[in-house]
């Protein structure tokens, strides 16, 4: 009866403890999973000590194992302690409902066992406990500093909620020098929108009338540009072709080039057509990402609206209809968000049948995409199209297509996606709409490295879960190549399409087409960033940055987040 008192005491340190080694696997260096216990026991020592005072440090006691926790889930869930992305993104958790039960059962779990109430111990035999844990608490304080040092990139709970309160220190720095910039900008707004409005709508109009006789002629053909100083020699489309840009929800490029035959299509298309490799994504997640691309910029908050020039207001100018489908209308967030990009016309159609995140299946998605193509296609005007396909996300399984044996939902989601995506393609040939439309296929961002990934890919090493290489492939007859993009990033889509269409890219773009040299190190579109790091990738690699090259580029993105808030 006696030691039947500690009972919750004692499930609620064995339920962290278990926590702890569930996550052991996502631990990147040796001594995390020391240091981390170290935290947890100084906690329980010292709680031990300070329930002698008073039963109220119970609530403290609580408080203080919630937090470790809670980053012990997200470490076992998400491969990772909590970072401010992942607190920004909590407004679309609608997203991951794919393992909502799961995900919901972990943080229930968290919740009941971390305010188990606990009782200070009293005796190891003979001996009073109290200058036993005290002792024993600040020895392991000694211990965790001594540790820090022997193992300087531990990772631990509350090594994570000081990178946590860094990010939110940097993120409020940036805030900072964006709004320095604007104040900068300000001065200078009147004139440069005279400036601006007169250019735009001259060379809109001229464009209009050029590219509708191009159009109805027909005069749809590759050339070749040579090598120059500034170029490698590379493939021009002339003649205005349609243009179809689909982004896939997370897909890293190692997927496709599984040798289980993950993706098939796309993988023989990248070796048919125009492809990169050594191609990374230069944000993360799918709010940046998709912006990002389009306007080969950055962005700071999720919404942000990006004011300055885009791959639609050129293709504007150039006389091109826009239309973006929205594969999930019911989610208002997002689709204020895709209103504001810019384009013609958003397409937002209902989910035909009910499904679990009333969005469109990529099986629907496709049919969509492929009947406003084929719609479009009877207007003499050229059209850009696009579109972001969703059943790939985290958390996700194939409702359609299934990979082998079905057991794996990461694989499903992946193959079921391509296989779509070669349907959509097969309708496109057999239409002879392939004669006069450039596909585009990319991703929004690389695949997040989560637990379910690295299972399925177990002998993929990845160097950090949000930056990898992604595919970027052009799909039209008379492109074959295969090009190194030499880590440069996704900044570099839009203008690449640009270039292949013989279209300059505007000034503001942070980009540069990926058949243009690049022998400067310090361009934009080598390193990877988001409003809590960055990294480069110039060598092919990913790569931990610090000092002024880090400031440098800090500035720079800075300066563009700046500009992108004055009104055009």
């Amino acid at each position: 009866m006696k030691h039947k008192k500690y009972l919750t005491t004692a499930v609620k340190y064995l339920f962290a403890l278990l926590l702890t080694f569930a996550g052991l696997k996502n631990f990147k260096y040796p001594g995390s999973l020391l240091l981390s216990m170290g935290e947890l026991f100084s906690v329980i020592f010292l709680s031990d000590v300070l329930l002698r005072k008073s039963k109220y440090f119970n609530v403290l006691n609580s408080i203080l194992i919630l937090l470790y926790n809670a980053q012990m889930l997200v470490l076992f869930f998400g491969g990772s302690f909590i970072t401010l992305v992942m607190l920004q993104n909590l407004a679309s958790v609608q997203d991951l409902a794919g393992k909502l039960f799961i995900y919901s059962l972990g943080i229930i779990l968290v919740l009941v066992f971390s305010f188990l109430p606990v009782k200070p111990t009293e005796y190891i035999g003979p001996l009073k406990t109290e200058k036993i844990s005290l002792f024993a608490g600040l020895f392991l304080i000694i211990i965790r500093g001594i540790l820090l040092f022997v193992f300087p990139g531990g990772e631990t709970p509350l090594g994570g909620y000081i990178d946590l309160s860094g990010q939110y220190k940097d993120h409020r720095q940036l805030l900072k020098m964006v709004e320095l910039n604007t104040r900068q900008n300000d001065t200078e707004t009147d004139v440069l929108l005279s400036t601006l409005s007169t250019e735009a709508d001259f060379s809109a109009d001229e464009a209009s009338q050029d590219t509708e006789e191009e159009k109805i002629s027909g005069t749809i053909l590759v050339t070749n540009v040579e090598e120059s100083p500034k170029n490698v020699a590379h493939p021009v489309i002339n003649g205005n072709p349609n243009v179809i840009l689909i982004f896939t929800e997370g897909l890293s490029q190692n997927i496709v080039s599984d040798e289980r035959g993950i993706m098939p299509n796309v993988a023989k298309l990248e070796g048919t057509y125009l492809s990169f490799e050594n191609y990374y994504n230069h944000t993360f997640a799918t709010y940046r990402g998709i912006q990002g691309q389009l306007f080969s910029g950055h962005q700071l908050n999720d919404t942000d609206k990006n004011n300055l020039p885009s791959l639609m207001s050129v293709l504007k100018k150039r006389g091109y209809y826009t239309e973006m489908i929205n594969t999930e209308p019911a989610n208002e967030m997002f689709t204020g968000y895709l209103r504001d990009l810019g384009f013609d016309e958003c397409i937002e159609k209902e989910p035909p049948t009910e499904n679990l995140l009333d969005a469109l299946t990529d099986a629907q998605a496709y049919d969509l995409l492929f009947d406003e193509a084929e719609r479009l296609e009877n207007d003499a005007t050229p059209f850009f199209l696009c579109i972001y396909t969703f059943g790939t996300h985290v958390s996700l399984d194939s409702p359609d297509h299934k990979f082998g044996d079905g057991e794996n939902n990461v694989l499903n989601r992946f193959y079921n996606a391509d296989m779509q995506f070669g349907n959509f393609m097969d309708k496109l040939r057999e239409s002879g709409l392939d004669k006069d439309t450039l596909v585009v296929f990319t991703g929004d961002h690389a695949t997040f490295s989560d637990e379910d990934y690295k299972k399925a890919f177990p002998e993929y090493e990845r160097a950090c879960s949000d930056v990898d290489e992604v595919p970027l492939l052009f799909i039209f007859e008379g492109l074959s190549l295969q090009v190194d993009a030499a880590g440069r990033n996704s900044l570099d889509m839009a203008p690449t399409l640009l270039d292949l269409l013989g279209l300059t890219s505007p000034d503001s773009f942070m980009g540069t087409s990926l058949f243009e040299k690049e022998l400067d190190n310090m361009a934009p579109d080598k390193y990877f960033w988001d409003p809590t790091y960055m990294k480069y990738t110039g060598n092919d690699s990913v790569e931990d940055i610090s000092g002024n090259t880090a400031s440098l580029i800090f500035s720079k993105i800075a300066k563009y987040l700046a500009d992108k808030k004055v009104p055009q």
